[in-house]
């Protein structure tokens, strides 16, 4: 495996290790009342972001129809393995195309 093959592995872990977080915290907000918005972290793939952004959970819900896509604050994308599917104020989607980082997020997706 090459560097660049390495780097694409690991933020794809960093991702479905944030997004983990995310269905924890979406389990919560739904447990109270399920209305307004609610703060989730940053799904980038830099292991060191502690970034917050805010959603609603319907927003969420449909972000996470996909295995393959996150919710990244901008300026958080790595264009080299993934690619902007939607831009909206205060937060990006992004969807996974890299094969490898595909692979890995989708075996990790805690709804699979």
């Amino acid at each position: 495996m090459n560097e660049d093959d390495e780097h694409d592995r690991r933020v794809a872990l960093n991702e479905a290790l944030f997004r983990e977080v995310n269905e924890r915290l979406g389990e919560i907000g739904r447990s109270l009342d399920g209305a307004g918005d609610y703060e989730f972290v940053c799904e980038c793939g830099d292991s060191d972001c502690t970034d917050r952004l805010t959603l609603d959970l319907d927003r969420y819900e449909a972000i996470r129809s996909s295995a393959t896509r996150f919710v990244v604050l901008p300026g958080h994308v790595a264009p080299r393995a993934e690619r902007v599917v939607a831009e909206n104020a205060g937060y990006m989607v992004v969807e996974k195309t890299d094969e490898d980082a595909v692979r890995i997020v989708v075996e990790l997706d805690p709804r699979a």
